[in-house]
């Protein structure tokens, strides 16, 4: 083959990459590399595909063969470094950032991936150079911008983190994530009316805008049935809006059709012009709960402060369990508001779903909740803030949350669904081991990488502390101590869903 043929394949090749088609793709790069084994284009490109096919090894073996025939290849390294990160491999893929910024180094991308790498490093002060210098390069890239603010927070310069998000919301006035951080940064001020109004703004621009989803996605089977449990539940109380009847009976005839097909596992496709009926599920509020303050207070005013706080400050590890946690006022209160409203908005496969500061979560009791536990238990929280807080809601018989560790100092988790609804009080709860997450450790190693996780306890001995069940029960705990859900087996029905709240307070572990 001419050396025209196989630009003009590679050529062809690189459109139906472009384009998607990545089948016909990968065939034509690998014709042309059969061809001419030493291309570095052809490698590079067929490194590039198998990244996007999330083939991070694969990605790896071809880039590097192509930095073999081209040492000099600044978008080889580049992409080396990418498919390194995917792999957690960080310190590799810094020095691969680096090697392509010294080659080209007119090369924000890089920065911005360097700066992103170093920071889940901990290396933070390298971390915010790099964002700058991508700036640098590439002032109005609202991405950067954004990253650099997150590098800021986690440094403690909240004031110059701000500033970063603003810049990065005046550049794309509907960047969400920007909202979202930006949100997280007022938290820590203590600014907690304007956290609220920026989480609420992210909020909207993720779900409440009401826009077709372009691409289609796989929404299993256990989402579909808890928004149609939802949505009964709305209708026979009369808070259904009329306006969307048409989505509510789509929405519910599906879920019966799979019931009487016993479908308990099948996907659903999604967007893209398929089921556009059921959009809302996705991308609106379709009710929010009326939300108020507790004027009594939302603890419980019986609380022992003075035990529980000496509880928790002599125990090894710091793990204290709290009974009678909420005011019965605001326990209802919540219950409600988590029953009510449509924001359950990201599942999981093994079958919970959530809610989340920035995702609809925006609820003034929670904040209050928040707020009186800071204050009420000094010497536990000291002069940590609320940096998140998230509720799940899990189907009855199908698994909680893996195992993990939080990026935070301390950790609040209460259940705010009936004792009634719990079919074994001796479970249903959380295990909490008593070992913590090296600090050396990404957040991908201490929040998902379960087998490291599992295979380090082992190795430290570690016992587990077994909390069960119990409504309006608290745990208030060392965020940075592994975690899990107990087994769960609860009642069916849609009120009988078990609903944990999580505050997460300061800055602990590190994170990406």
């Amino acid at each position: 083959m001419s050396a025209e043929s196989t630009q003009s394949m590679l050529r062809r090749a690189l459109d139906l990459h472009q384009a998607s088609r990545f089948g016909d793709a990968e065939r034509l790069y690998d014709e042309v590399i059969d061809t001419d084994p030493r291309n570095p284009d052809a490698l590079h490109l067929r490194g590039v595909l198998a990244q996007h096919l999330g083939e991070s090894d694969v990605a790896e073996s071809f880039i590097r063969r192509a930095l073999s025939v081209n040492p000099r290849f600044a978008d080889a390294y580049y992409n080396l470094g990418i498919a390194l990160e995917a792999q957690d491999r960080l310190e590799d893929a810094v020095a691969a950032y680096r090697e392509s910024i010294r080659l080209s180094a007119d090369s924000p991308d890089a920065f911005h991936n360097l700066g992103n790498c170093l920071r889940e490093l901990g290396r933070l002060d390298e971390a915010i150079a790099s964002q700058r210098e991508s700036i640098a390069t590439n002032p109005r890239d609202p991405n950067t911008h954004n990253s650099l603010g997150v590098a800021l927070y986690d440094a403690g310069a909240l004031e110059e983190a701000i500033a970063a998000y603003d810049r990065a919301i005046a550049l794309d006035p509907d960047y969400a994530a920007a909202y979202g951080n930006k949100a997280g940064a007022l938290l820590a001020m203590g600014r907690l009316e304007d956290a609220v109004l920026a989480f609420r703004r992210a909020a909207q621009l993720r779900h409440g805008h009401g826009n077709a989803k372009s691409r289609t996605e796989a929404i299993p089977r256990h989402r579909i049935h808890h928004d149609a449990e939802q949505v009964r539940y709305l209708q026979a109380h009369a808070l259904f809006p009329s306006e969307y009847e048409e989505y509510g009976h789509a929405l519910c005839e599906l879920d019966d059709q799979l019931t009487a097909e016993s479908k308990t596992n099948q996907s659903v496709e999604f967007g893209g012009g398929i089921n556009e009926a059921l959009a809302p599920s996705f991308n609106s509020f379709v009710y929010l709960s009326k939300d108020e303050r507790v004027d009594s207070g939302s603890l419980n005013q019986g609380l022992d402060v003075e035990a529980i706080e000496q509880a928790y400050l002599e125990s090894c590890p710091e793990v204290v369990v709290v009974d009678d946690f909420l005011s019965p006022e605001a326990l209802t209160g919540l219950q409600k508001y988590c029953l009510e409203s449509t924001i359950w908005k990201r599942n999981y496969d093994h079958g919970y779903i959530s809610a989340k500061l920035g995702h609809g979560f925006e609820s003034q009791l929670l904040f209050q909740i928040s707020e009186e536990l800071r204050t009420r238990f000094p010497r536990i929280f000291a002069n940590h803030r609320l940096a998140q807080a998230w509720a799940f809601k899990y189907d009855s018989h199908m698994r909680g949350v893996n195992m993990h560790a939080d990026f935070a100092a301390v950790n609040v988790n209460f259940w705010i669904t009936p004792d009634s609804a719990n079919l074994n009080p001796q479970t249903g709860g959380l295990i909490i081991w008593d070992k913590s997450a090296p600090s050396h450790w990404g957040f991908k190693d201490y929040n998902q990488n379960s087998q490291k996780m599992r295979e380090y306890l082992d190795a430290q001995a570690a016992q587990p502390i077994k909390v069960p069940y119990r409504g309006n029960r608290a745990i208030i705990f060392n965020s940075s101590l592994f975690h899990e859900t107990d087994r769960i087996d609860f009642k069916d029905g849609y009120e009988n869903r078990r609903i944990n709240v999580t505050l997460l307070y300061g800055q602990g572990l590190r994170t990406t």
